[in-house]
Parts: C-alpha cells; sequence; structure tokens
C-alpha cells in the first residue's frame, strides 16, 4: 500500500468520525441525557485528531469537527 493510499484511507475513517459527530450532536438535541457520556466521547474524537502525524493535520481535524458542531447545533 503506498502513502498516498494509506492518507486517503484515513481520511475515509476519519469521516466516520464526522458523521458520528453529527449525530452524536443531534443527540444531545433530542435529549440532554447524552450529556453522561459526553466526556468519552469528546476524548475518543480528539484521540483520533491527535493521531495524526503531521500538526496541520491534527488542527484541520479538530477545526473540522469544530465546524461540525457549530453547523448542527445552529
Amino acid at each position: 500500500m503506498t502513502l498516498e493510499q494509506n492518507d486517503n484511507n484515513r481520511s475515509a475513517k476519519f469521516s466516520g468520525c464526522v458523521y458520528g459527530s453529527i449525530l452524536f450532536c443531534g443527540a444531545l438535541n433530542f435529549k440532554q441525557m447524552s450529556l453522561y457520556y459526553a466526556p468519552a466521547v469528546f476524548a475518543y474524537l480528539l484521540g483520533r485528531c491527535a493521531s495524526v502525524p503531521s500538526f496541520q493535520g491534527r488542527v484541520g481535524r479538530f477545526c473540522l469537527l469544530g465546524i461540525t458542531v457549530i453547523v448542527t447545533f445552529a
């Protein structure tokens, strides 16, 4: 597997995190009971952001999740 394929695979796996954050924010809007497991979801998503070797990739993923949350709650 080449480096380019590996990067595409990582971004494809992270898109699942983006979809998951949209659904989690929807669950928070529906029932506030989701706040009980919000710290665990936050820690998991932050860990996924930090798993990228480059600093720009980390910041980009973190900003993408932040924008996702803001747009979902708006």
